[in-house]
């Protein structure tokens, strides 16, 4: 919900923006819908690849730093052998219990030559193996792969078979913060699929994998900056700059549905903008509920597109097709702005939209916000 007027144009993978009042533009762009969200069907997909340049600082259920590097480490080994989030959790685990997530380079009374993260001992394999993260993960999965039927184990019973330790039980209490771990630096469920988190460091760190391969890109770097990225670090976040985890999920979902969303304003005082901050939703209450959505998959909303017409009071196809997407996921007592955009005299929407209230806003964008309920969103399970 904003001032001044645009034309929102694109060409490729690129757009501009034009307004008569300066707003801050983020482009979330994905290869399309499959490439998005691609659950994949029969055995369990491969686990997700981390980017070692790009770990988070964390802390994440606790761990930090080097620690979340190693982690990272672990499922980067498991994934390079095809094997599923499920056995990511798993080696992750074990490096909690056997090691704290650290590279340890002496044995102790128990195994005076039990080194590395998953404190292996001789004949495990060379000196150098142990000590190095991934491949050290490498051996473990590798023997892990050999136990029959350890998908179906529990977790714990699973890595003890692999570790042979003396309490088969020893590794349960880490599976949460495991899993945790896991979900954070893949930004996806240890289920595999498209599952949404509801934990907001968890869906910006999603976000920033999506900026960091190219598929979200930022015409102002303070939305990254100063929004999405602190979430996804795990850095405190003053309460001028808080997202309400429901709008992060709005657009995570936006990318898995449509393949590439462009949104245009989030929180307002998080970034020094005062505009309409009276009544604006962007500004009150906070943690902020709003988002302006400016494109799905490439096309623009409220100023035309190949699906949608670009004459002044006529029908847009693309937007009523995302307005009906987002009904059938928003709470009821949600907000759609721009109703005067669709040739209707009066801000309102029609009695389908039945979770939403229309509102009259400049036709430049799609105003959703959530500040009429505080249920969750309604997640789509495909």
């Amino acid at each position: 919900m904003k001032q001044g007027g645009g034309l929102i144009a694109a060409i490729g993978l690129l757009c501009a923006m034009i307004f008569a009042a300066p707003i801050i533009f983020v482009v979330l762009v994905a290869a399309g819908p499959a490439n998005a969200c691609n659950p994949g069907s029969g055995a369990a997909p491969a686990g997700h690849t981390v980017n070692l340049n790009a770990i988070p600082a964390g802390p994440v259920a606790g761990y930090s730093g080097n620690q979340l590097t190693i982690a990272a480490q672990i499922m980067n080994a498991a994934a390079t052998l095809g094997l599923s989030e499920q056995a990511q959790v798993i080696g992750v685990m074990v490096g909690m219990d056997e090691s704290t997530l650290t590279n340890v380079l002496h044995g102790d009374a128990a195994g005076p030559d039990s080194i590395g993260v998953f404190q292996q001992r001789t004949s495990w394999g060379t000196l150098a193996q142990r000590t190095d993260p991934t491949q050290a993960a490498t051996l473990f999965f590798r023997r892990l792969t050999t136990i029959p039927g350890w998908q179906s184990m529990t977790p714990t019973l699973a890595a003890h078979a692999v570790q042979g330790n003396a309490d088969p039980n020893v590794y349960a209490k880490f599976f949460d913060p495991a899993t945790k771990v896991v979900q954070t630096l893949s930004g996806q469920s240890a289920a595999g699929g498209c599952s949404v988190s509801a934990d907001a460091q968890q869906l910006a760190t999603q976000l920033m994998a999506y900026y960091r391969d190219g598929k979200l890109q930022d015409y102002q770097a303070t939305v990254i900056t100063q929004e999405i990225q602190p979430l996804a670090d795990g850095k405190p976040v003053s309460a001028q700059c808080g997202i309400d985890p429901r709008v992060l999920q709005l657009m995570v979902l936006g990318i898995q549905k449509f393949g590439s969303i462009a949104v245009s304003d989030l929180n307002r005082p998080c970034v020094g903008d005062s505009l309409n901050c009276g009544f604006s939703p962007h500004c009150s209450p906070l943690p902020t509920t709003a988002v302006d959505f400016d494109q799905i998959g490439g096309q623009p909303l409220m100023t035309g597109g190949s699906s949608s017409s670009t004459a002044a009071g006529s029908a847009l196809p693309l937007d009523d097709e995302f307005l009906t997407w987002i009904n059938s996921i928003v709470p009821a007592g949600s907000q759609a702005g721009q109703s005067q955009c669709r040739g209707r005299a009066q801000p309102a929407l029609p009695a389908g939209y039945s979770n939403l209230a229309g509102f009259s806003d400049f036709c430049t964008h799609q105003h959703i916000d959530l500040r009429g309920s505080k249920d969750p969103l309604t997640i789509p399970t495909s």
